[in-house]
């Protein structure tokens, strides 16, 4: 049976191997799909603390799982982003606009919001491809 588990593991391992090697080479800078870029900034009222993780999320609408997130150990500010397709969590998920991308800085590194997170949102929705996205983190939850 532990053999088994161990054949199943490594066959998962090297499929996920071969979808990450054909991932950069579907992506065009310009195609539907191509990540969005541009720099998060802490407001000066704020600090970053040892712990603290920087998300970056993308989402297509309000409610579902979000199209992409990044995660960020112990930040520094200003901080340039990039976040794309590689950055999915659900295989089926889409990178296509327009997307809400919102910022939160989690005080307990704890991917779920909790009072004291520091949050940010571009105000106006975007296309895979923009750039020059700028986030200030002000808000605190």
């Amino acid at each position: 049976m532990r053999r088994l588990s161990l054949i199943a593991l490594v066959l998962v391992l090297f499929a996920g191997a071969c979808e990450q090697q054909a991932a950069p080479e579907a992506l065009a800078p310009q195609a539907p799909g191509a990540p969005v870029t541009g720099v998060i900034t802490l407001s000066q009222a704020a600090s970053v603390e040892p712990g603290n993780v920087l998300y970056i999320i993308a989402r297509k609408s309000e409610s579902g799982p979000p199209a992409a997130v990044k995660r960020i150990a112990d930040p520094r500010f200003p901080l340039a982003f990039e976040l794309g397709p590689k950055d999915s969590m659900v295989p089926g998920i889409e990178f296509t606009g327009p997307l809400s991308i919102k910022a939160r800085l989690s005080r307990s590194g704890d991917a779920m919001p909790r009072a004291g997170d520091i949050e940010g949102v571009y105000p106006e929705p975007v296309e895979p491809g923009q750039s020059g996205i700028e986030i200030l983190l002000a808000q605190v939850r």
